[in-house]
């Protein structure tokens, strides 16, 4: 999916050192794997897989108002904390996963939700 103009100004507007020339917005999402709606957009890993060690998803919230992050297991019984917020120019979400295997994930935020799985590993 490619994402609005503002995600790509926010995550670059962030980034060090900027691209130079700032590539199209389509060139710059074919770079990534993006889902999003009307409220937020998330940048998932390319392969679909999120490694342990690393604890942010990038949230880019386009309304306001308190975000939800939940979290299951598909594959088992692990547990995980979920923290998301909103407010202008907020890039993450924290996600902490016990264990490793099938996960979904689920972003609520003015009404609206993004689903989705990842393959989480150490």
């Amino acid at each position: 999916m490619v994402p609005p103009q503002v995600v790509m100004d926010i995550m670059i507007g962030g980034a060090s050192p900027r691209p130079n020339p700032t590539p199209s917005r389509d060139a710059w999402a074919a770079t990534g794997n993006w889902i999003g709606n009307d409220a937020m957009w998330i940048s998932l890993p390319l392969d679909g897989v999120f490694q342990r060690r690393y604890s942010k998803v990038w949230m880019i919230p386009l309304k306001g108002g308190p975000i939800t992050v939940r979290g299951r297991q598909l594959d088992g019984d692990g547990q995980g904390t979920f923290t998301g917020t909103a407010s202008d120019g907020n890039i993450g979400s924290s996600v902490t996963f016990s264990t490793t295997g099938c996960w979904e994930l689920r972003y609520s935020l003015a009404g609206e939700e993004l689903r989705f799985t990842l393959r989480v590993e150490d």
